[in-house]
């Protein structure tokens, strides 16, 4: 599939949607069965305490959930007293995330589709919050979702995004270990980050086929925000804390000063 020139600054790549999409159906009972009940390192470490922070006050509050996948963070949210309305556009996670949330209104929702919005617009009118964990990459067209968003937040509402950090997770990045005089000294060698066309590869290592990333510099992302009348008031970067357990002796987990992920929350004045 070629990707056109404007595609590639500003983000947007239809002609993916739909294979997209069909690739999460597929492999979403392998991911459930990889995270279990309780998650992963990522999860637990990166994902879940900074989105809490990002989005208190949580209790009494009502939060749209975009891409709820297997429903781990779903479970968080509810435990924390938010009323949550749960969604994913694989009917296959959203079985699964019905499974592990008896009571949670979890609904499929394609977020590149204007009809899937039109849909939950008929069922609810706004939200105190948005959140969506490790989703924004995923997605081909991301203006759709950014707009539908801004309109169904009430004033004064958040979007909490999380997704791979743009800076530092690109197709060809680079693992590089160099011994010096003080010791091994572990970083990210980054080839190209402006302009970087779709690619697939594997999440978890046990998954029977690769998925598809879209890939958007900062300033893409930030961009998309502020066209649909959002305001970023919120930037957190974590990464792995320093520690003597066994993480792979070459991997994000070994590397505290390079955050893997990037939170941005985005206000609805």
């Amino acid at each position: 599939m070629s990707t056109s020139a404007n595609s590639l600054r500003d983000g947007q790549w239809p002609e993916y949607n739909r294979d997209a999409l069909a690739v999460w159906q597929r492999i979403a009972e392998c991911w459930d069965a990889y995270m279990g009940d309780r998650g992963n390192d990522f999860h637990n470490v990166l994902v879940r305490p900074v989105a809490m922070e990002l989005l208190e006050p949580v209790r009494g509050r009502k939060i749209l959930e975009l891409g709820c996948g297997a429903g781990l963070y779903t479970r968080d949210l509810r435990r924390a007293g938010a009323d949550v309305v749960a969604t994913d556009g694989a009917e296959s996670f959203v079985n699964i995330a019905s499974r592990r949330n008896p009571g949670c209104e979890v609904l499929r929702l394609d977020v590149t589709s204007e009809e899937g919005w039109a849909e939950l617009h008929r069922r609810h009118t706004w939200f105190d919050a948005v959140v969506c964990n490790m989703l924004f990459m995923d997605v081909a067209v991301v203006d759709l979702m950014c707009r539908q968003v801004a309109s169904m937040l009430r004033s004064g509402g958040v979007w909490v995004i999380s997704q791979q950090h743009p800076c530092f997770i690109t197709p060809d990045a680079e693992l590089v270990a160099a011994q010096g005089i003080t010791g091994q000294r572990n970083s990210v060698m980054v080839h190209r980050y402006l302009n970087v066309e779709p690619y697939r590869a594997h999440g978890i290592p046990t998954q029977p086929e690769t998925h598809y990333y879209f890939h958007r510099s900062l300033q893409a992302i930030v961009g998309h925000l502020t066209a649909a009348g959002l305001v970023i008031n919120g930037l957190v970067e974590p990464s792995f804390p320093p520690t003597e357990e066994s993480f792979r002796p070459l991997s994000y987990g070994s590397m505290p000063d390079i955050p893997p992920v990037l939170f941005l929350r985005a206000l609805k004045p």
